[in-house]
């Protein structure tokens, strides 16, 4: 990893993080369904398949967060002009 020495390069990075997040995002609502996952709560790790409600939910609760990342980023862009 490269030293920041810009405030340029900063705002690169962190765009570039956004928009990965946001890809990912993208990737995992277009899972197939039968896709199996591992849940952990509290040290307890729970294989579930992703089909029916299940799949449903977690589409659903991606969609939610790339909702809000979308309509509230965690940074505005700001323009010099005005």
């Amino acid at each position: 990893m490269h030293e920041i020495v810009s405030v340029d390069q900063f705002a690169h990075v962190v765009d570039s993080w956004y928009e990965n997040v946001l890809a990912r995002l993208k990737h995992l609502m277009e899972i197939p369904t039968g896709t199996s996952m591992e849940l952990e709560d509290n040290g307890i790790t729970t294989a579930i398949t992703l089909e029916y409600d299940a799949l449903k939910g977690f589409i659903a609760a991606l969609q939610l967060v790339h909702l809000e990342l979308t309509c509230s980023p965690p940074f505005l862009q700001e323009s010099d002009e005005e």
